[in-house]
């Protein structure tokens, strides 16, 4: 069998330690820690609504892999496709070249979504999920932001 050389990449995400606790996606936790995000950029506040509502997507990740809350990434991955990201990699460059705009918007404690997480994301929620995704945002565009 033929070893070959690992080569490190640059990594978006810090390293976490395997026993380190993992963001819980419940709700009561997401409230917390949008109370430990500074004040939101002027004029944010209809992205703040809008965060509000895609935390309130189910999620069907394994709990331990879960560094991310899902609306998060989800709006991470919003503000990447309207960037004209139109793949995981490049949406994960995205989340780590502009992290510090997203902060305005979503917390991001540990960092950047990688590319995998992009990705995972999208295989895993469901397509019923998007598309009220899409009518809220179409809903909010015409004046009525019930999510």
């Amino acid at each position: 069998m033929r070893a070959y050389p690992v080569v490190a990449a640059p990594y978006s995400e810090p390293l976490v330690p395997l026993d380190a606790p993992t963001l819980n996606p419940d709700p009561a936790f997401s409230l917390r820690l949008s109370a430990e995000v500074p004040p939101l950029a002027p004029g944010a506040l209809p992205i703040a609504d809008l965060l509000d509502g895609l935390r309130s997507v189910p999620e069907s990740r394994a709990k331990r892999q879960v560094l991310h809350l899902l609306g998060d990434v989800l709006l991470t991955a919003l503000f990447a496709t309207i960037a004209d990201c139109d793949e995981f990699i490049s949406m994960g460059i995205f989340a780590q070249t502009q992290l510090g705009w997203l902060r305005q918007y979503v917390p991001l404690i540990l960092g950047s979504p990688s590319h995998d997480t992009f990705g995972n994301v999208s295989m895993k929620i469901k397509p019923a999920v998007l598309l009220a995704i899409r009518a809220w945002l179409r809903r909010y565009a015409s004046g009525s932001p019930a999510f």
